[in-house]
Order: structure tokens, then C-alpha cells, then sequence
């Protein structure tokens, strides 16, 4: 667990600019709530909103035990009764969030200490910023690819099926390039971490409830290019990502849920003349949805998204 948290500088001013409110989308966590939820409140949070998506294990429970009595109070769930997905959940926080900034994590990330800070500093000196992201780590201290550039058609074909048995193709390594850009509108941030106005997000719409999970952050950040603004990214703010704790417990549903998600993003986002390439995009998607699932059987990966 990240013991560190900000100082008092960066705590006012976080009060200065309104508060964050963290909304965290919870779903058979584990232990893994507990310490996102008590790094949110450590980084400076205003309040920790966890909406739980019918989770079977006791993390809500132990997280709200496990924060120390003098935090309690700013951290609050909201049980939504079904597993509604990533998107559906996150927009069911932000409704009840109090503050003018929102940060939408996964559960298994921790914030270091000054992020939450850096994030909300970076989109009040750049008004052109609509959201942005930290730099995201894995537990062993690698970079987790949280920018990527919008690939084109032919980029997201070959990386489709090449990523899962070659993910060192110069396509997938195109895509997941980000050249360290700051603000830019060739590029989305992953949505294990974001961080977003409020009223700015209200006026988006949230997220889009017809992705489950996968690619609703992909999609949110092509609203934001749209709408005129641009995506940040700041690498000096910092955030560990414990990834696959929930999906390695269900590895065909993960799997199932991402490429459903591949194939409405297409339709969505897929215009003009291109559209008659449709009936080929869901076939690359079939094609790569057999691999993974494949791979899930054999025990040499579960189609992972970063692939």
C-alpha cells in the first residue's frame, strides 16, 4: 500500500479549486479497495464515493472498516444492486459527487501522494484540457501504455490480431506510443485513472452506457476531442495500477466484454464510406476474440486489452 500523501500546500489548493471527488467503481475488489480508497483520501480527496456493482466478496465492508476513524466520513458508497458495468456505475457517482472536479479510477490503482493535486493543477492552467491522466505504473515499476494514439483502421486491424500473438509489431507499437505528449487531440487517456470537470463531464453525458466495460474511455475521449477541448496526460503525477485482480477470476467474460466493446466502438465511430468496411471489422474482432480465447485455455494470457 502507498503510504505517502500530500502536503498542506497541495491540500489547499485542492480546497482552492473546488475539491475532487473520487469516484471509484468497485467490483469484488478485495483487499485492493481498501488501499485505493485510503491513497484517494491520503492524496487529498474531498470525498471517496464507492459504487459498488453487486460485489459477492466483502470489500465494501472492509474498506470502510479498514480507513481510519477520522476519514470515515469521506468515504460513502452507493450500491447499485446489479453489476451495471464500468460506465453505467462511474456516471451513477458523478451524479452524487460534491465537487468540481472528478477523478474516475478502477479499484486497483493507489495514488501517490501529489498526483491528485498535479491532475487537478494541470487542468486549471490549460482551459483547452477536457480530461487528463496520470502516468500509471505497474506493481513491478513498469509504465502500464495509459496514452495511446487513435489507431487508424489499418493500425487497428493489424494490432487486433498481431497483438495477441506478436505485441512487438511495429503496429501495436505505434498505437501505444504516445511520443510523452502533454495535451494533444491524437490521443486518449485509459480510464483506470482520469480525471475530469465536473460540470464539463455532466455536459458530455458521461460515459456511454452501451460499453459495459472496455473502450467506454476511448469513446469519452473521442467526445472530448469532439466537443473542441484536448487530452492531457501528466507523467510526473503518479498512479500504481494492481491490474487483473476481477478478470483473472473470469477470464471468457472479460474477454467476451472487451471484444463486444471493440465492436460497438466501431460501429459507433466508424463514418462516412469507411462503414462499408464494417462486415471486415467484425470479422478481424471474431478472429481476434477466438485467439484470446485460445490463449485464456491454454493458460498463456487472457486477451488482455493492453495486448
Amino acid at each position: 500500500m502507498i503510504e505517502s500523501s500530500a502536503d498542506q500546500q497541495d491540500l489547499g489548493f485542492l480546497v482552492g479549486v473546488g475539491g475532487v471527488s473520487a469516484i471509484v467503481v468497485n467490483y469484488n475488489a478485495g483487499d485492493l479497495l481498501l488501499g485505493c480508497a485510503s491513497s484517494l483520501v491520503a492524496a487529498g480527496a474531498s470525498e471517496v464515493i464507492i459504487v459498488d456493482n453487486a460485489s459477492a466478496d466483502t470489500s465494501v465492508a472492509d474498506c470502510i472498516a479498514g480507513v481510519k476513524t477520522s476519514q470515515t466520513q469521506v468515504v460513502r458508497v452507493i450500491q447499485t444492486g446489479a453489476n451495471l458495468g464500468y460506465g453505467r456505475a462511474a456516471n451513477l457517482g458523478a451524479a452524487q459527487a460534491q465537487s468540481n472536479y472528478l477523478a474516475i479510477c478502477n479499484p486497483d490503482c493507489e495514488i501517490e501522494g501529489n498526483a491528485l493535486a498535479a491532475l487537478a493543477r494541470f487542468l486549471q492552467e490549460n482551459p483547452s484540457a477536457g480530461i487528463v491522466g496520470p502516468k500509471i505504473l505497474d506493481e513491478a515499476g513498469g509504465t502500464f501504455p495509459s496514452l495511446r494514439r487513435f489507431p487508424s483502421l489499418t493500425t487497428s486491424a493489424f494490432h487486433a490480431v498481431l497483438g495477441q500473438v506478436l505485441p512487438n509489431n511495429r503496429f501495436s507499437s505505434h498505437y501505444k506510443s504516445s511520443d510523452a505528449q502533454k495535451l494533444g487531440s491524437d490521443h486518449w487517456v485509459s480510464g483506470a485513472f482520469v480525471m475530469i470537470e465536473r460540470n464539463f463531464f455532466d455536459a458530455l453525458g458521461g460515459f456511454d452506457a452501451d460499453f459495459f466495460m472496455f473502450m467506454e474511455d476511448v469513446e469519452l475521449s473521442r467526445r472530448v476531442i469532439e466537443s473542441g477541448r484536448q487530452v492531457g496526460f501528466v507523467a510526473d503525477a503518479r498512479v500504481v495500477h494492481r491490474q487483473g485482480h476481477s478478470s483473472r477470476s473470469r477470464p471468457y467474460m472479460v474477454i467476451w466484454a472487451h471484444h463486444r466493446s471493440l465492436w460497438i466502438y466501431s460501429r459507433k465511430t466508424t463514418r462516412g464510406a469507411r462503414r462499408a468496411l464494417l462486415p471486415l471489422i467484425a470479422i478481424g474482432i471474431g478472429v481476434r476474440f477466438a485467439i484470446s480465447a485460445l490463449r485464456a485455455a491454454s493458460g498463456s494470457g487472457a486477451g488482455s486489452p493492453n495486448t
